[in-house]
């Protein structure tokens, strides 16, 4: 990998022996030697952050990766996707992306590129869903889908007993049978 190149070329051993030969320097070229030493330093350092985040990265996908033992469909982050985009082109609801992705914050602003999110459970993965248009109320969603309020709040628990917290772009579950955890 092109971020381990950078620590094949340096010599932790040569830096410190030159660290210990920079503080005696009688010479004219103390300065040439002291900037040497500052560059090879300045290139240990940068490996070993790049090395570090490379370690930390594979981790921290390897963690979102091993989420959910009966996941019944997974999606893997692209560039510029958001939440209510993901639910929206892969049929999942708002409230079934968020309560099986719990690394994902309420706000959604911290995806990675390349994190695996679970889209639904094996038995319980309502594909059947409906983006809120603006203006759009409960009772105009329901009768659209041909079921009930209750069974609209059962399928989406973030849904308020009055329906005033759906916002535009939020896409709710409207199948007809109950996806209840």
């Amino acid at each position: 990998m092109p971020q381990f190149l950078v620590i094949e070329h340096v010599d932790p051993l040569k830096v410190l022996k030159s660290a210990r030969s920079c503080q005696y320097l009688q010479s004219n070229n103390q300065d040439l030697h002291f900037s040497l030493f500052t560059q090879q330093l300045s290139d240990i350092m940068f490996a070993f952050v790049q090395l570090f985040s490379v370690v930390f990265s594979s981790i921290y996908i390897a963690g979102a990766q091993a989420q959910v033992a009966n996941c019944a469909r997974n999606y893997t982050v692209a560039p510029g996707d958001f939440c209510d985009g993901i639910s929206a082109a892969q049929h999942a609801s708002t409230y079934q992306l968020a309560s099986l992705n719990p690394q994902v914050d309420a706000l959604c602003d911290n995806l990675f590129v390349g994190e695996v999110l679970c889209l639904g459970l094996v038995g319980k993965d309502c594909q059947n869903t409906h983006i809120v248009q603006s203006g759009e109320g409960c009772n105009a969603i329901t009768a659209g889908a041909g079921i009930t309020f209750g069974i609209l709040r059962t399928n989406n628990p973030n849904v308020d007993a009055n329906c005033t917290n759906i916002y535009p772009g939020e896409v709710l579950c409207v199948a007809a049978q109950s996806f209840a955890k």
